[in-house]
């Protein structure tokens, strides 16, 4: 019979779940130093910027990365970690990286390459509003429907979220419809 278990101290248990993200936050920092600069600059910025990010993404696909040490629900359930969902977030990144490499706003780059990481990691029901911008009017009423009756799930009962989760997803619009696809089915694998 198995004893009580006690927490690390200092929230070292999340460690595999921002360890996880971290390669969504570094691109979230180059959008922040493109920001910085300006011109021709910031594209260049951006673009060097996400090189970490990506090859970050990569290295968790390692036989022995974060992908093989933690499959599954981390951080409550929120953090979604395997190999699925892993290779998905690179894939997504380099589908973000390629389809907006021409932005008029150079910040805007690397925030689409985050999310784009993210969907397949993060069960973050809001997090699917960053993507209405770039997506038509049409069933923008129902995503957010959806959105909302998805929130108290995830942070609650987040395996019925991710096992719901692609209602939202599955009404995307425009060129983030493929990359939800994608997402939902790493989030439900």
């Amino acid at each position: 019979m198995p004893g009580p278990t006690l927490d690390p101290p200092g929230g070292l248990q999340h460690h595999l779940a921002l360890v996880a993200l971290t390669p969504a936050l570094l691109a979230v920092a180059s959008a922040a130093a493109s920001a910085a600069v300006r011109g021709r600059g910031a594209r260049i910025v951006a673009g060097i910027a996400l090189v970490p990010a990506l090859v970050l993404q990569a290295l968790m696909l390692l036989p022995d990365g974060l992908a093989a040490q933690a499959g599954g629900p981390q951080f409550g359930g929120v953090v979604r970690i395997g190999w699925v969902a892993s290779s998905a977030a690179l894939l997504l990144g380099l589908w973000a990286t390629w389809q907006w490499r021409a932005t008029s706003r150079a910040w805007s780059w690397p925030l689409r390459l985050a999310v784009a990481m993210l969907l397949p990691v993060l069960l973050l029901p809001p997090l699917l509003l960053a993507i209405e911008p770039d997506s038509d009017g049409n069933g923008r009423r129902w995503r957010l429907a959806g959105i909302a009756v998805l929130l108290p799930f995830a942070w609650w009962w987040a395996s019925w979220a991710m096992a719901w989760r692609w209602i939202p997803e599955g009404t995307a619009r425009g060129p983030w419809r493929p990359a939800c696809a994608a997402a939902a089915l790493a989030c439900m694998a």
